[in-house]
């Protein structure tokens, strides 16, 4: 403040200096007394002023941290939805997340605030000695009694983390809870008795396409094709009879478990081995119609014949799903002797008697042709897609993936397909995952074809 009065002095007597010409000494103005007590406020001002602004910047500067450990947080979480600071402040103080794959394999990764679901990826790939494989994977969330949901590479984990446990919070369980009621279709998920990680979901690494050619693969990518095929069947996307689920569920207690032994009398709770463990509903049961005529040509339709209109589920009673696990045990105890490796590929070999079984199978809604059901499966794979009534092994259309002109989504939840000239849409909550997956293969076949 001294300073700024002595140099306002300084300056006003440097302006106002006037001589008269006989005297040496300068004749003073009026003004200079008005600009020296200016001059002598404005300094005080700023003397006082000077602390409040000096904490104030300590403050932000204190603060800053936080604020961009939020922000890298916020930016990739929709703005219409408000979210708990204890949330945020539980998540952000995380350094590891924990990763599922193999099974019952959980790994743990370090993580920071701009860690993003890329470079976990990249980071499971190199530990797991995969980054020269066929096939390529994803990271995928897995909610309690849901099928796996691809996750953007591009979201940050922690961002990814808060939006699950907010939508998983005690407020919002209410609210979801009457969708995980089994519909007459089959169509709502089902939610299972255990809980899958500590809070409520888990973070799954998976194969997320395969090759389109036969190529050579590695141990560890059978071991995913396993679980992608044992995954597959638990969540009732394999459709199959009861007897062969009950096949399926014996051949993979020998896998894991190893011989059966006499004294067991139930199965272990985890893993699970048969999709009534996490359900507890007796396999769909077809809905059929009188014959009707549905047209088209093998890679474009099916035949005449019978449709099914849908599927009905009923909930197992106590007795009923106490003889699915004794028939499970009996068939387990006929395969004494048999290798891991020997039952894994008579699972296997039972899982390629269906033709789609390396297709990714998706829920959706159509409005387009009227002679198919609303609720469909939509299926994609290495060479072509398909489309089928849910839990129904023939499809009702075919299609190569060079039969598809055009593709995209015009609204968040709606896709849409040009197809042999016809326009086909249908709506799903899984359209990043479906359009990633129909771009990786086309870029695939498009690769093929100029090889050769």
């Amino acid at each position: 403040a001294a300073l700024v009065c002595g140099i306002a002095a300084q300056w006003a007597q440097v302006q106002t200096r006037m001589f008269d010409g006989q005297s040496s000494f300068p004749i003073r103005q009026p003004a200079d007394f008005f600009v020296l007590g200016v001059a002598t406020v404005i300094g005080l001002a700023i003397g006082l002023s000077l602390p409040f602004f000096i904490e104030l910047m300590r403050t932000d500067i204190l603060a800053a941290p936080a604020f961009a450990k939020y922000a890298a947080i916020k930016q990739f979480l929709p703005n219409d939805k408000k979210y708990s600071e204890a949330i945020l402040d539980d998540v952000a103080a995380r350094e590891f997340v924990k990763i599922n794959c193999l099974g019952d394999r959980v790994l743990e990764i370090p993580i920071s605030s701009e860690t993003t679901c890329g470079d976990i990826l990249d980071e499971l790939k190199r530990m797991l000695d995969l980054d020269t494989g066929a096939s390529q994977y994803g990271m995928f969330v897995r909610l309690p009694g849901q099928c796996d949901a691809l996750i953007d590479s591009r979201i940050p984990v922690h961002a990814q983390m808060v939006h699950m446990e907010s939508m998983l919070s005690p407020t919002n369980r209410q609210a979801t809870a009457a969708n995980n009621i089994p519909s007459a279709d089959g169509s709502a998920n089902v939610t299972s008795s255990a809980s899958d990680g500590a809070q409520g979901y888990e973070f799954v690494f998976n194969v997320f396409h395969f090759p389109c050619h036969r190529t050579p693969i590695s141990l560890v990518e059978e071991d995913f094709m396993f679980e992608r095929a044992m995954d597959a069947f638990l969540w009732r996307r394999l459709p199959c009879s009861a007897n062969t689920m009950t096949r399926l569920a014996s051949l993979r207690c020998q896998c894991i478990f190893g011989d059966y032994k006499p004294t067991s009398t139930a199965l272990p709770d985890r893993p699970f081995v048969h999709p009534a463990q996490i359900d507890g509903l007796h396999p769909p049961v077809m809905l059929d119609s009188k014959a009707t005529s549905v047209k088209g040509k093998r890679r474009s339709g099916v035949a005449k014949g019978k449709v099914t209109l849908g599927v009905s589920f009923e909930r197992m009673s106590k007795s009923e799903y106490d003889a699915t696990i004794a028939a499970i045990l009996s068939k387990w105890s006929q395969l004494d002797g048999m290798m891991i490796e020997d039952a894994r590929c008579a699972f296997m070999d039972i899982v390629k008697e269906w033709p789609f079984y390396r297709h990714a199978v998706f829920d959706i809604k159509q409005s387009t042709y009227a002679d198919w059901p609303t609720n469909l499966w939509f299926l994609v794979g290495p060479d072509n897609i398909s489309f089928h009534r849910k839990h129904c092994r023939q499809p009702l259309a075919e299609f190569a993936l060079e039969e598809i002109e055009s593709m995209g989504a015009p609204l968040p939840a709606r896709f849409h397909m040009v197809i042999g000239g016809k326009p086909l849409d249908f709506e799903t909550k899984r359209v990043l995952e479906i359009a990633l997956l129909l771009k990786q293969y086309c870029i695939q076949r498009a690769k093929l074809y100029r090889s050769k």
